[in-house]
């Protein structure tokens, strides 16, 4: 067997053990060891490590909460024949500094992975128009107020003078997941795989799934999402207000379009003491591949798990409050979900305005495009993921088969 070590950035609940194939090369015979670094590279966040009880009797799981700790496992990742980097994929910051010197010292080769691209992650497809001079100045005045100078500059300087050496492999998903991040070089060997979304699109797919008269919202949980809370960023908008809108806009569509509105829950949701967000309409968790594949409408803000409504081949509505759609962190990445799903942005802030005709076309070109951009190559196998990974890096030896 091949000894692996995975690093992450969160802890290793059962989504992320499924979605991070530990669970899988576990499964296939591998000697396993995970290390969660949540401790040392988001700090600030809470999190819930009630699961790790049932998981130690399958393979270890250390908690490191210091970085002053991190020695402690030199000789483990010295012993590796592969450490599955997910602490970070692409940039160098202050916290994940300390994880990167020491796999540099350990000297053991090291994989990482960017597969969910989205519009607006760099110039290409979906970049959006340039914004006027006055836009640009209050764009910038927002960003100078949120701004790290120290993670500004750690970002800016080549990696191998901060120690740290390139990844042996890169996983990737789209075309548009290419160039990612500083660590990569000309040396590292890439691998297409596709989007995570691809993989629950997979086990769905093959279901039978009938179509209903519903339209899903895919939430993303916008007010008190933990990525915001992690960047130091105030929220786009405060919560009591963005909810009215987006009640008010379902309510209409639910009158108007004769669909039921249930919601496709964020991930990193819990709506348990927030009852009346949606205005007491069907929230289900960990269940948006299997609503959209069952809807006859889908409604987004700019959520990756847009990419669910493309392969489904659904009508996708993007809406957006002008107060959201104007902060700093959001404006880019609104303007170039509609530039490469050639949708227009319907804003919300007055439901009766919304202008609702049209909604159910598809354009299956753009869809294409969009799933070879963003989600998977044509060149990509249509395999598991981990699966695809695996045999790559057999290929490569850079594991050993089980045995």
């Amino acid at each position: 067997m091949s000894r692996i070590v995975y690093l992450l950035a969160d802890v290793a609940n059962p989504r992320n053990r499924d979605r991070l194939g530990i669970d899988f090369l576990a499964g296939e015979g591998h000697d396993v060891t995970v290390l969660d670094l949540s401790g040392i590279v988001h700090p600030d966040l809470a999190r819930d490590r009630s699961c790790y009880s049932e998981q130690r009797q399958r393979y270890p799981v250390h908690t490191v909460s210091d970085a002053g700790e991190l020695d402690g496992f030199l000789g483990l990742l010295a012993g590796a024949d592969l450490v599955m980097n997910f602490a970070e994929a692409g940039l160098v910051t202050s916290r994940h500094l300390p994880v990167f010197r020491l796999l540099a010292r350990a000297g053991t080769s090291y994989l990482v992975q960017f597969v969910n691209a989205f519009p607006g992650w760099k110039a290409g497809v979906g970049a959006a128009p340039r914004p006027a001079a006055a836009e640009r100045l209050r764009r910038a005045a927002q960003r100078v107020r949120h701004a790290r100078p120290v993670e500004s500059v750690l970002t800016r300087v080549p990696p191998r003078m901060l120690g740290v050496t390139p990844p042996r492999f890169q996983v990737l998903g789209g075309r548009q997941c290419e160039g990612f991040g500083r660590l990569a070089d000309a040396d590292t060997q890439h691998i297409y795989a596709h989007a995570m979304d691809y993989e629950h699109y997979r086990r769905v797919r093959d279901e039978y799934h009938e179509q209903r008269e519903i339209a899903v919202f895919i939430d993303e949980y916008l007010p008190y999402h933990p990525d915001i809370i992690m960047m130091g960023l105030d929220p786009p908008m405060p919560p009591e207000p963005y909810y009215r809108c987006l009640r008010n806009l379902f309510d209409r569509v639910e009158r108007e379009l004769n669909l039921e509105v249930v919601i496709a829950a964020c991930p990193h949701a819990d709506y348990r003491d927030k009852p009346e967000a949606y205005g007491g309409r069907r929230v289900e968790y960990f269940a948006t591949a299997r609503l959209v594949a069952e809807s006859r409408l889908v409604i987004a803000h700019r959520s990756t798990a847009i990419n669910f409504a493309v392969l489904f081949g659904k009508p996708l509505m993007l809406t957006a409050t002008r107060q959201t759609y104007a902060h700093f962190s959001q404006t880019p990445y609104f303007n170039a979900f509609s530039a490469a799903l050639a949708k227009q942005i319907r804003f919300i802030d007055d439901a009766s305005a919304v202008d609702l005709d049209g909604v159910f076309e598809v354009d299956r070109a753009v869809y294409e495009r969009y799933i070879e951009d963003f989600i998977k190559t044509r060149e990509s196998p249509d395999r598991p993921f981990w699966r695809i990974v695996l045999d790559d890096l057999i290929e490569a030896e850079a594991l050993r088969p089980a045995a």
